[in-house]
């Protein structure tokens, strides 16, 4: 885990301990996460980025997310795009790059479409 990570990780309130070659990570859950007083910098790390982007959205809190220059250079629409989908509240750059803004939005409804296929499934008869 880099030290980006941990410091963005400890900007959403979760407490962490390394000993020695030994992280301990005290997570307290999606309803743990706390909205960051400034941006989170994920220095050049589009993995940085894309983890938290998901924990963002999913925790729906108020967050931005930011980088280097280079990280600013490369596209993030094919995380945006599906995230706008299920309804999360984020702004891109020029549409697709960092810095990503996160805006808590009113309770949306994600689907899951994998239980959609198995409630297909469970409807189509069997041979006896």
């Amino acid at each position: 885990m880099t030290k980006v990570m941990l410091d963005a990780l400890s900007a959403l309130g979760v407490t962490w301990r390394l000993d020695g070659t030994t992280l301990t990570v005290h997570g307290g859950g999606l309803s743990g996460l706390q909205s960051p007083v400034s941006s989170l910098y994920c220095g050049n790390s589009a993995t940085t980025l894309r983890l938290l982007a998901g924990a963002i959205a999913a925790a729906n809190i108020d967050a931005v997310l930011d980088g280097s220059p280079g990280l600013r250079r490369r596209p993030m629409d094919r995380i945006v795009e599906p995230l706008r989908e299920m309804g999360v509240d984020v702004e891109a750059s020029e549409g697709k790059f960092a810095p990503l803004t996160f805006r808590k939005s009113p309770k949306r409804q994600i689907t899951n479409q994998q239980s959609k296929i198995s409630d297909l499934q469970s409807s189509v008869p069997r041979p006896s």
